[in-house]
């Protein structure tokens, strides 16, 4: 009995959190439309450089790390699917990863903006993980020995792709269901 309140509990929380940042959200559309002075836009100002200071504080604590899973493989392939990137790519990204700037740094450097330098890198860092793992499956087609690391990156691979594909097929099936209907 306590764990189901407590996750009712939860859920409401939840619930409640979303209402008052709608709320607040709302208050703050109002704000702005009703501003008509250099202080009231300053307050309306001030308020949004928060908003969006949280989003980029949130952004950059579920950023996606460059974590060292890519780097046991052949220094070859490596290579390879840096080179397909493209050139704005590989100047980002080897300031982010390769100089550890932050993504603020790079920004500036770079000039843009912190978000899109996450994006880039993020982006990047998917193309070579997608690589290695296409890489991966024709060595094991292929019967070439893996490491047991490549061979736990090349599991947990396929195991989303799994996944990937029955969220696809049901996809798939409720558009067939809709169009019956």
């Amino acid at each position: 009995m306590g764990i189901l309140k407590i996750k009712l509990l939860s859920g409401e929380l939840t619930v409640r959190k979303q209402l008052k940042r709608d709320l607040d959200r709302a208050a703050l559309v109002r704000l702005e439309e009703a501003a008509r002075t250099e202080d009231d836009f300053l307050i309306v100002t001030k308020n949004w450089d928060r908003l969006d200071a949280n989003r980029e504080r949130k952004e950059r604590y579920h950023e996606q790390s460059v974590s060292d899973d890519m780097f046991d493989w052949d220094i070859f392939d490596i290579f390879h699917l840096v080179n397909e990137a493209t050139d704005k790519q590989k100047t980002v990204f080897f300031s982010r990863v390769i100089l550890n700037w932050p993504p603020q740094k790079a920004a500036q450097f770079h000039e843009m903006t912190d978000r899109n330098v996450r994006g880039l890198v993020s982006k990047m860092v998917n193309e070579i993980r997608l690589g290695l793992f296409e890489a991966l499956k024709r060595r094991l087609e292929d019967k070439v020995p893996m490491s047991l690391r490549q061979q736990a990156y090349l599991a947990i691979c396929l195991a989303k792709e799994k996944i990937k594909d029955c969220k696809n097929a049901a996809t798939e099936i409720k558009h067939i269901d809709n169009d019956d209907s």
